[in-house]
């Protein structure tokens, strides 16, 4: 942390390290501590977009993302992240902003982090909709599993979720939404969609696009049951692709090929 001179970075550090038991890093000013936390924001922000313009390079080469990055990243210098339907929140999305809108100095590595960023919604949406034509259907129902930007996180701002529920109401699909942190009201008034939980759900195709630990604990065999056709678009690394596969469902995830 830095304040606007020795003094009141001084008694602040004294006050923080009351309440902080891991302690405080002093800094020269408040400018440096404000981009302290910026830069840490970008650097996830743009090492996930090279996660996820990768995941698209394996989805095209036939070969599954999470396995590369997981050998990959068994080299001390490789920390891929794990690819996915987009970064949400009130940081990631809005940290590069603060730097692009504010120096002369060149961001195009930024501008372009938010690009893929961008167009990850309009993937996933994209693949589930390949998958649904093959199967005929006029209108299919759509479940969308995940409705705050991550897992255990009771925040819709900037959630990539919010976007695939706009984009697949206008493929013209029925489109349904749980959140295990949002009540009924909350999900049908922050999304265009009905609220339906899981159990209830007897359509077409279920698309992840929150991690939720309760998505990991879901009977899909029992939903499988009650799905007119057993399809899953996982945007959020969530389930055991070959698992639902062994199960008769048509699975897939972001960095994995349909099939």
């Amino acid at each position: 942390m830095g304040g606007v001179d020795e003094l009141s970075t001084r008694t602040a550090a004294a006050l923080y390290k009351v309440i902080n038991k891991k302690g405080v890093i002093p800094v020269s000013n408040a400018m440096t501590a404000e981009a302290v936390k910026v830069f840490e924001g970008i650097y996830r922000d743009v090492n996930i977009a090279l996660a996820n313009q990768l995941a698209l390079v394996c989805e095209e080469l036939g070969i599954d993302a999470v396995e590369v990055f997981s050998v990959a990243n068994t080299q001390p210098y490789s920390h891929l992240h794990m690819p996915g339907c987009g970064v949400g929140g009130h940081c990631i999305p809005v940290y590069p902003y603060f730097i692009m809108k504010t120096v002369r100095s060149d961001t195009s590595l930024l501008e372009l982090s938010r690009k893929i960023y961008d167009s990850m919604p309009q993937h996933v949406v994209s693949t589930l909709m390949k998958m649904l034509r093959s199967t005929g259907v006029k209108r299919p129902k759509v479940l969308v599993l995940g409705l705050t930007f991550r897992g255990g996180v009771r925040e819709t701002r900037y959630s990539p979720a919010l976007k695939i529920v706009e984009l697949l109401n206008e493929e013209g699909v029925d489109v349904y939404a749980y959140d295990p942190l949002l009540g009924k009201e909350e999900v049908e008034r922050c999304a265009r969609a009905r609220y339906m939980p899981p159990d209830a759900f007897d359509g077409d195709a279920v698309l992840i696009a929150a991690d939720h630990q309760e998505f990991k604990r879901l009977d899909w065999s029992s939903l499988g049951r009650r799905m007119r056709n057993k399809i899953v678009v996982d945007g959020r690394q969530v389930v055991d692709v070959k698992a639902l596969r062994r199960m008769g469902f048509k699975c897939t995830r972001v960095g994995m090929p349909c099939f």
